[in-house]
């Protein structure tokens, strides 16, 4: 007999074990911040369950993302599973519509995911917002005269010190936009998805850390005190872990980051940060609005977006950014898949061009929207 039912802790080794199944892959390794035990999350999955064995799984788990002081509410789907003998009965949809339904009842401000576009699409999310990702190689640095500096070296989050992890955690925290960390977790997180965190040291003085994945060349993350050696640091990093290049992330407000690091790339790319769902227009576009309006001057002015079957919202800059419920005719009707891109999409200004695009419109968005990596679930 089917149920339906959310996770208990007497499921959690089963939970892991089916997702291992599943995937093929060990979820304790790929995310300890979910799976290693020190937390009991089984009741952030939606089971279906026939006999007692699980059958199929979706996780949905609470995650936040701090912008300009501002604590945004956010949840990442994940874990996604149905076992091979048990697909095509329709379970998936049934277990993303309970987990939408709670995520509206708990007021979420949005959520996330990772997976194949139209299938979620149906669910309401779409690819959308942007990084910058930057391949910087050998021959770049060594023609821009920058050298591996023996200053520099780096050591596993794992082995820093107390003071020297709470310094890095410190620093994270003072980042215009970053994830909901706990310091009990902030090294496990770092480590998600086979990734390898290390503490910057600058005559062994603790300046920062990098998150390098372990699957591929490249920088997740990337916070210092002192951008001024961060060609150096690349080069070491290149040198020290054996790499012929390093493509390194960044997010789209990084203006620093980012007018260096084009100065010096091989190439670099622009492409969607993640799958998006927003819930509440209102708080998402405040956060990202005011954090744009914060890096660059923005067009003075109003405007009114209707989301249909969601929200009518008229949005203000003039000093400061105000986005409130509306009631007047809307300047700009979306459905819900094109107002996400509309607002984050950096292909916004030619999907949309046939709306007319004003200098206001050009000169709010994109927002600056990229949800961490390594936050991700």
């Amino acid at each position: 007999m089917e149920s339906y039912v959310k996770g208990k802790t007497d499921d959690f080794e089963d939970i892991i074990d089916f997702g291992n199944y599943v995937f093929g892959i060990d979820f304790k390794e790929l995310l300890p911040k979910l799976y290693n035990g020190k937390v009991d999350n089984s009741s952030n999955h939606f089971l279906v369950k026939d006999s007692n064995k699980i059958k199929a799984m979706v996780g949905c788990f609470p995650l936040g993302l701090n912008v300009m002081d501002v604590n945004l509410k956010v949840a990442g789907i994940g874990t996604v599973s149905v076992h091979p003998y048990a697909r095509d009965k329709g379970y998936m949809i049934k277990l993303m519509e309970k987990a939408i339904s709670e995520m509206k009842e708990e007021s979420i401000d949005f959520a996330i995911l990772g997976g194949q576009r139209q299938r979620y699409e149906y669910f309401g999310f779409t690819p959308t917002g942007s990084q910058v990702i930057f391949e910087v190689n050998r021959v770049n640095l060594k023609h821009k005269k920058v050298c591996y500096d023996n200053k520099i070296s780096f050591n596993s989050l794992d082995d820093l010190s107390e003071d020297d992890l709470k310094s890095n955690y410190i620093l994270f925290n003072k980042q215009s936009v970053h994830g909901s960390r706990d310091l009990s977790n902030f090294v496990d997180v770092c480590k998600s998805w086979n990734s390898r965190p290390l503490g910057v040291y600058y005559e062994d003085e603790i300046i920062g850390y990098v998150i390098l994945s372990n699957k591929s060349d490249k920088i997740l993350e990337i916070y210092l005190k002192n951008y001024e050696i961060l060609g150096k640091i690349l080069s070491n990093l290149i040198a020290d872990f054996d790499k012929d290049k390093l493509d390194v992330v960044v997010a789209p407000h990084r203006h620093e980051l980012i007018e260096y690091l084009s100065s010096i790339c091989e190439l670099y790319k622009i492409q969607p940060s993640t799958c998006l769902n927003i819930f509440n227009y209102k708080n998402f576009i405040k956060a990202f609005l005011r954090l744009k309006n914060n890096c660059e001057t923005l067009e003075k002015g109003q405007l009114i977006i209707e989301i249909l079957g969601r929200e009518k919202i008229i949005i203000s800059v003039e000093k400061d950014v105000t986005v409130e419920l509306a009631q007047g005719t809307p300047d700009i009707k979306l459905s819900h898949l094109e107002a996400m891109n509309f607002l984050c999409c950096p292909l916004r200004t030619l999907k949309y061009e046939k709306l007319g695009v004003s200098n206001l419109i050009k000169s709010w968005f994109p927002l600056d929207f990229c949800f961490p990596e390594i936050d991700n679930v």
